[in-house]
């Protein structure tokens, strides 16, 4: 298969160099998954750079990630199906920011920029050595929309310059398996639960008890923390205890094989996205291992036949699918991250998009709520993949299908990577109804409810902020939809986090008269639904405890200095990010 322009063919240089990289690369490959005798040598990579075979970049991140800790496995198999199939493998991998691992210290400051650095390390690295296409190896936070970004933006450049559209597949990585608390450490917190609730901390009892019923993962060891540093300050454990129940939990956290972590969030949302925009061989989506070697080969013959297709290329699938992406996003009950990553890729592919934009697609037709995801009662996106690795069901191809039997409108004709469109995939029923899944179903074909996904917020205090609506009971919406709040501004995250374990913060706001009288009342009188006379007469102390005793008020927390991205164009300069 021979592409038109070719960088390389006038390069002296290009053909002196990157042939040895070529071989290295799947010498490599060989001596660690063996196979046929090597049939490459200088000569033969020369050839296919000389007639322009297509270039294929595998792209990977760096292995201080647990999500990539197996990638060279996954490059080594891609590299040599590339070769198989007429074309010229290379390998480079982008920083990859955990955000699990960036919490609660200065590394969260790079969380949000590391999307556009990817971005921007992708076109630089693909233009410099002139690659026609990518086998990404998805992983979590940032990394796949920074990659996807950056790989829409250069096919909106190679187009506008009369060259060769750029294609890719992506390949998520497997799901990383939950950890299990151990019996000595489940044991001892039984005990300190007794403890605290003995000396009167019911709070901390309670909030120990749930914390244990969550699937053990990086976001709930945060949880622990939080429960231990109140132990710690009420002297019923030593910081030397905190310690020991740290270590323990940590260590039990992660499986050895890495991999997206099991809950739902960015690394799993953008799971979501790439696949609903049609980027994801459906054998790869979700896997609770590394993809053998023969899905890499039918994925990478995927890739290969889209290569002359224009209607194929990344930022063509990116424009055909967007619908459906926010369609999917919603309904699943997605990040709130990957909102203004997926208004990032339309904007990098050159397509005039928008929160607006987004937000009328969401507004054109009701998305009900099909995903029963759960830490707490065995639905976590590991258990998702084994349903799906089983055969009961196939993951976005379902969900897409039971958007359709509940009638969202789906863009089923847009294309995919698999070089058919979504009709023509979903035309093969087996395994595609979310009923084939008969215990603990997570994608549902009945709704939860008629709702789902994520609302933009607007208020005198920001212009526009997204919360995630998908996670919340109904009770609980309803607490906050039409109610006034009064908003409580925090500086940094280190006086939030103080402040907000602290059970006492009510006590504190009402000993220190925050709020004024008067627009208490009149909070009282609009959320209550009650006349303004009937609660004239109260004083402050006594209103406010009638407040909170009926859930009249209502709270807006603020946060400065996040990159979260949850809020834009906030009135106050500084105050990046909301509740």
């Amino acid at each position: 298969m021979i592409l038109g322009m070719n960088s390389y063919q006038g390069n002296v240089q290009g053909k002196a160099n990157e042939p040895i990289t070529v071989a290295g690369l799947l010498d490599r490959a060989w001596g660690s998954l063996g196979g046929s005798a090597p049939d490459w040598s200088l000569d033969r990579i020369y050839d296919r750079l000389e007639q322009n075979a297509p270039r294929i970049a595998v792209i990977g991140g760096s292995p201080d990630h647990p999500a990539h800790i197996m990638d060279l496995e996954t490059v080594y198999k891609a590299a040599l199906k590339i070769w198989r199939e007429g074309g010229v493998p290379f390998y480079f991998s982008t920083p990859v920011l955990c955000d699990g691992t960036a919490q609660n210290n200065m590394g969260m400051s790079y969380s949000l920029q590391s999307r556009n650095a990817i971005a921007e390390m992708v076109v630089n690295q693909m233009e410099a050595h002139s690659y026609h296409g990518a086998f990404v190896i998805q992983g979590c936070d940032k990394q796949p929309l920074g990659v996807l970004s950056g790989l829409a933006h250069l096919d909106l450049i190679r187009r506008r310059r009369g060259e060769h559209p750029v294609f890719a597949m992506f390949a998520p990585a497997h799901v990383l398996k939950g950890g299990t608390i151990p019996d000595h450490v489940r044991r001892e917190l039984e005990a300190l639960t007794a403890e605290a609730r003995s000396a009167g901390y019911e709070d901390i009892a309670e909030d120990i008890v749930e914390a244990v019923s969550y699937i053990l993962q990086c976001s709930s060891n945060t949880s622990f923390q939080g429960v231990f540093q109140r132990a710690v300050a009420c002297q019923l454990i030593t910081e030397e205890r905190h310690k020991w129940f740290e270590k323990e939990l940590a260590v039990h956290t992660c499986d050895s094989k890495g991999g997206i972590c099991a809950f739902h969030g960015t690394g799993n949302s953008s799971r979501d996205v790439t696949a609903a925009l049609g980027f994801v061989y459906p054998e790869l989506e979700l896997l609770t291992e590394p993809p053998t070697q023969a899905q890499v080969d039918r994925a990478v013959e995927s890739l290969f036949s889209i290569i002359q297709r224009p209607e194929c290329s990344v930022g063509e699938l990116l424009r055909a699918n967007i619908r459906n992406a926010v369609r999917i996003h919603s309904s699943g009950g997605g990040s709130t991250n990957l909102v203004m990553h997926i208004v990032g890729a339309m904007i990098y592919a050159g397509y005039p998009f928008s929160l607006e934009d987004m937000e009328a697609i969401l507004l054109e037709h009701p998305i009900p709520d099909l995903f029963d995801y759960s830490l707490t009662e065995g639905r976590d996106i590991y258990v998702l993949a084994q349903q799906c690795c089983s055969g009961q069901i196939r993951g976005t191809e379902t969900l897409m299908y039971e958007l359709v039997r509940n009638g969202v409108p789906m863009d089923l004709d847009a294309p995919t990577v698999t070089g058919q469109s979504w009709r023509s995939r979903m035309a093969d029923t087996q395994g595609l109804a979310a009923d084939g899944v008969k215990t603990n179903p997570i994608i549902l074909s009945k709704p939860k409810r008629s709702f789902s996904g994520v609302d933009v917020l607007r208020g005198n205090f920001f212009e526009q902020a997204v919360v995630k609506i998908s996670g919340m009971p109904t009770k609980q919406l309803d607490l906050f939809d039409n109610k006034i709040a009064f908003v409580v501004y925090f500086e940094h995250e280190e006086e939030a986090n103080r402040r907000l374990l602290d059970v006492h913060l009510l006590d504190g706001l009402k000993a220190d008269r925050v709020f004024d009288i008067e627009h208490m009342r009149r909070m009282a009188a609009h959320n209550g639904g009650i006349a303004y006379e009937d609660i004239q007469a109260l004083d402050y102390d006594r209103l406010f405890d009638r407040m909170i005793e009926q859930e009249w008020m209502r709270l807006a927390f603020i946060i400065s200095g996040q990159v979260t991205g949850s809020v834009r164009h906030a009135r106050n300069d500084d105050a990046d990010a909301a509740y």
